[in-house]
Order: C-alpha cells, then sequence, then structure tokens
C-alpha cells in the first residue's frame, strides 16, 4: 500500500463540535466563514442538523463535510425557511385584526401628525 500524499503544508485543522448533541463538526475557520455569512440563521442550521444526526442514529447519511452541508442551497435552509414561515403565520394569526375603518383612521393620523417640514419626507 502506498502512503496518502500529504496535499498541504500546514497542519490539518482540529474540528470542533456544535449543537446541542454536538454532532456538527466544523473548524474554526469554517465556523466562522459561515457565521459572517449567515448571521443568526446559522445557530438555527446547526440545530437542525445536530437533531437530524442524533435522531436519526445509524439510519442517518454520514456526511464527510459538515460545512457543505450547512451553505445555502441544501436541504438545511429548506427546513428553516419552513419553520421561519411557521413562525410568521403563527405571529400574524395571534395579531389582533383591525376593521379597515381602524386601519384607516390609523393611516389618515399617522400621516396628518407628521410634519411637511421634518427630515425624510
Amino acid at each position: 500500500m502506498t502512503k496518502a500524499r500529504q496535499t498541504s503544508l500546514l497542519p490539518a485543522a482540529e474540528k470542533k463540535a456544535y449543537g446541542t448533541c454536538r454532532h456538527v463538526m466544523l473548524t474554526d475557520a469554517e465556523g466562522h466563514h459561515l457565521r459572517e455569512v449567515y448571521g443568526a440563521d446559522l445557530q438555527l442550521a446547526i440545530e437542525i442538523l445536530d437533531a437530524y444526526i442524533e435522531n436519526d442514529g445509524k439510519e442517518a447519511k454520514h456526511y464527510k463535510n459538515h460545512a457543505a452541508v450547512l451553505r445555502k442551497g441544501n436541504w438545511v435552509w429548506r427546513e428553516i425557511r419552513k419553520q421561519k414561515l411557521v413562525e410568521a403565520r403563527i405571529e400574524n394569526a395571534n395579531r389582533p385584526a383591525k376593521s379597515f375603518k381602524q386601519q384607516d383612521l390609523d393611516a389618515r393620523t399617522e400621516f396628518f401628525s407628521k410634519s411637511i417640514f421634518e427630515k425624510g419626507m
């Protein structure tokens, strides 16, 4: 057998565990890059992937690169979109409905309460 040739002179980066169950493995560089690009949504994405790996156990697909799975366009982001849509629907359902007359009155009051001399108009 031949030895695998090292393609980089730098040592391999150590991966750290993320998520509640600590199944999502990312290097510091991958984590930093993903945080910069995706911001607050990244934590939710990590939790979704972590829960998938935890719950499916042996039947779960084993990913070589968790950073690649967490990039936009993969199934994790479709799940985030679904979850945010459900949250928005719940929020809208819990909001008290105003009648058309009340909405019109509020809009008129707001319009007439603003001075034409204020900046931003």
